[in-house]
């Protein structure tokens, strides 16, 4: 499971139990409603923490997908081999949403990172091989549109071929 994602279930798994038993232990009256109502307060907030994660990152997605999914985009102390992991790391997960979420035969997925003025990665494109279709056609469409979605590219850097 990835990284960020497994620690916040954890974290929302903790709360839920020690609001539990903090119910339990508290006798019941108005303590007991504000106890409630706080703690209601406290999961709901657990619960909307990726969407934060989402909304610190101003949008971008690429840093939204470092912060939620493992190593980070900029490869300045680090090198290329940051880079080249988090896209290997990326077109692992790609290709499983495109398997799970979309039923389509994914062979290959490859990420294209490409250097910044301020030597930083970015991604730059994504290369896609699907396995045999019935309408290749609109499954290539459905495919890039998902990707480009995911990721914020503009649809020709998503690269569909047909196997």
């Amino acid at each position: 499971m990835l990284p960020a994602a497994s620690d916040w279930i954890r974290h929302l798994i903790v709360t839920i139990l020690l609001a539990t038993v903090l119910e339990w232990v508290l006798p019941s009256g108005a303590m007991q409603r504000v106890t409630r109502m706080v703690l209601g307060l406290v999961v709901t907030l657990m619960l909307l923490s990726p969407l934060r994660a989402f909304m610190l990152a101003h949008g971008n997605y690429n840093q939204f997908l470092a912060t939620w999914f493992g190593p980070t985009l900029t490869a300045q102390a680090m090198g290329n081999s940051t880079s080249s992991s988090y896209a290997n790391e990326l077109a692992h997960t790609l290709k499983e949403d495109l398997s799970l979420g979309l039923s389509v035969n994914v062979q290959d997925v490859v990420v294209v990172t490409g250097n910044q003025v301020d030597n930083s990665s970015q991604i730059t494109g994504v290369r896609v091989l699907l396995g045999p279709s019935s309408s290749p056609k609109q499954t290539a469409a459905m495919v890039t549109q998902q990707i480009a979605t995911q990721l914020g590219l503009n649809p020709s850097a998503v690269q569909v071929i047909q196997g």
